[in-house]
């Protein structure tokens, strides 16, 4: 349910050819901020994307998710 919000919420915002959504979580088992959906890495394509740097893409992606996860610990973006 969580990731389908995720991805609700990228796919309004950015209307991408292409999100995925990897819950990594069970990789950090043991470690710090180990839990349900702590790690995620975020593939996404979108148009909106194109003209920004780097930094802005994570910037405005990260927002959109954080919205849906605030407590998430570890937050990977993949622009593809």
């Amino acid at each position: 349910m969580i990731l389908d919000n995720i991805k609700t919420a990228l796919r309004q915002e950015f209307q991408p050819e292409l999100v995925e959504i990897i819950d990594e979580s069970h990789l950090h088992a043991g470690h710090a901020g180990f839990g349900v959906y702590s790690h995620l890495l975020i593939k996404i394509s979108a148009a909106p994307f194109a003209s920004l740097s780097r930094v802005e893409r994570e910037r405005k992606a990260r927002k959109a998710v954080l919205a849906i996860l605030p407590d998430i610990h570890a937050l990977r973006f993949e622009f593809v």
